[in-house]
């Protein structure tokens, strides 16, 4: 069975640019011109769905996983760690098990 997991997601481009300058919004989000809406492919995801991220995040922050994790219709699970680093998901051992849990291997 197909399985995909997400480290970090944005909800789309306009969130994760505000998350470096918090300025686009209203009329200002027009300025965002690589607006990739993560919404609109969650929502036409079918598979079981793994959503990592962590309260240490400062690039992407947890809510951003959550918000994004709605558009799923149910098929997402966010696992949310402590104190983990945006650059340190994947050279940290807990998150790793966890993703070879969550991929059976």
């Amino acid at each position: 069975a197909s399985k995909l997991i997400l480290m970090a997601p944005y909800i789309d481009g306009v969130a994760l640019y505000n998350t470096e300058v918090n300025v686009f919004h209203g009329l200002w989000s027009a300025f965002v011109t690589q607006n990739i809406d993560t919404k609109a492919y969650a929502s036409k995801v079918t598979c079981e769905t793994l959503i990592i991220t962590s309260t240490g995040d400062t690039c992407l922050p947890s809510s951003q996983s959550y918000a994004l994790a709605k558009y799923f219709h149910g098929n997402a699970t966010v696992t949310c760690f402590k104190g983990i680093a945006h650059s340190q998901y994947k050279q940290t051992a807990s998150v790793m098990n966890k993703v070879n849990q969550f991929v059976g291997a």
